[in-house]
């Protein structure tokens, strides 16, 4: 998180409030967004699509049974793509850029990382086990406009 708490603070030094232009330069966070969403993806329970017979394409050899891992496809793909990925990926990008820029995260006192648990509940929706508490440090005051 520091590495991308860097990047956006770099891009943003001095202003107080961040846009959507703002972000597109971030490509670091946006390579964070992109892991957190393949490792912890919404809505895991894609219906799975598998080659019925051996075949070529485009000079590739696909197995029989071979089919697509949506775990690297949060949002689908092909013909099933989320309509909202460009506005999801939008909201995402200017929040988590705002909250990195505006504050610094601690843990509560006697959690060390170490005992964050990461695991994620069964279910149509993907949630963690158990709520991550972190606690928002004031560094740049969000303007109130």
């Amino acid at each position: 998180m520091a590495k991308a708490q860097d990047e956006v603070r770099e891009a943003f030094n001095g202003k107080s409030k961040i846009g959507e232009a703002d972000i597109q330069g971030l490509s670091y966070l946006r390579l964070v967004i992109k892991e957190a969403l393949r490792l912890h993806t919404p809505a895991p329970l894609l219906i799975p699509r598998v080659c019925h017979e051996t075949c070529k394409i485009m000079g590739y050899d696909v197995p029989k049974g071979m089919g697509t891992n949506y775990e690297f496809l949060p949002f689908g793909a092909g013909r099933r793509i989320c309509p909202g990925i460009n506005l999801g990926m939008g909201n995402i990008d200017l929040a988590l850029a705002s909250l990195l820029y505006h504050f610094d995260w601690k843990l509560p006192d006697g959690v060390k990382p170490k005992d964050v648990d990461v695991c994620e509940a069964a279910g149509i929706v993907g949630s963690k086990k158990t709520s991550l508490i972190v606690h928002p440090v004031t560094r740049i005051p969000p303007s109130n406009v």
